[in-house]
């Protein structure tokens, strides 16, 4: 109820409700103060400031999510993308196995019915399988550009053909996954088995 400057009583007792008070209990009336014109500036106020904090929120939640891929996560940047990906080729075609394992995260997948290489034991082992044996990283690297799936915005891969006829297509994929340490191989597979 709204008045200007004078007092109005309300009465709280209801006839068809008559357990909500006892019946020795006195009837109570409600004071309702008055209300001004200050208290109705500072009620307006009040609600600006809320509505500019609310809009100051929204927008750098704006800012923040246009800075992020679909999934929340940081889209990786090109430069660094790229960056990682000229070492790697660098190593691959110096033939440069100590760099490579240091490029790399264990365990790294091999796709279906291979054993995972888990330590840089079998990755020195395996290294001619990886890069020399069925395709030669040597020859494709150089040739290739890293290929980033938008709805994995931590993995990069690179495909190269067979070593012996390159009209096969590429079925050997190599996949790049962003770690807390870098960009890494985690996986290298031949997709066709």
């Amino acid at each position: 109820m709204r008045s200007e400057g004078k007092s109005v009583s309300v009465n709280l007792s209801t006839p068809n409700k008559p357990y909500l008070r006892s019946r020795t209990e006195p009837k109570r009336n409600l004071q309702v103060l008055p209300v001004s014109r200050a208290d109705n500036e500072m009620k307006a106020k009040l609600g600006i400031a809320c509505a500019f904090l609310g809009f100051t929120l929204s927008a750098n939640t704006i800012a923040l999510s246009s800075a992020r891929g679909q999934t929340g996560r940081r889209v990786p940047r090109a430069d660094s993308i790229a960056s990682f990906w000229q070492k790697f080729k660098a190593a691959a075609i110096n033939s440069d196995k100590e760099t490579l394992a240091a490029l790399s995260r264990f365990p790294i997948s091999r796709g279906y019915g291979m054993a995972s290489i888990r330590t840089k034991a079998q990755f020195m082992r395996s290294y001619r399988d990886l890069f020399f044996n069925e395709t030669n990283a040597a020859q494709c690297f150089p040739k290739v550009k890293p290929m980033i799936d938008r709805k994995r915005p931590n993995e990069f891969s690179v495909s190269c053909p067979f070593a012996s006829d390159s009209s096969g297509g590429e079925p050997f994929v190599y996949t790049f996954t962003r770690t807390r340490a870098g960009w890494k191989l985690t996986s290298f597979e031949n997709i066709n088995e």
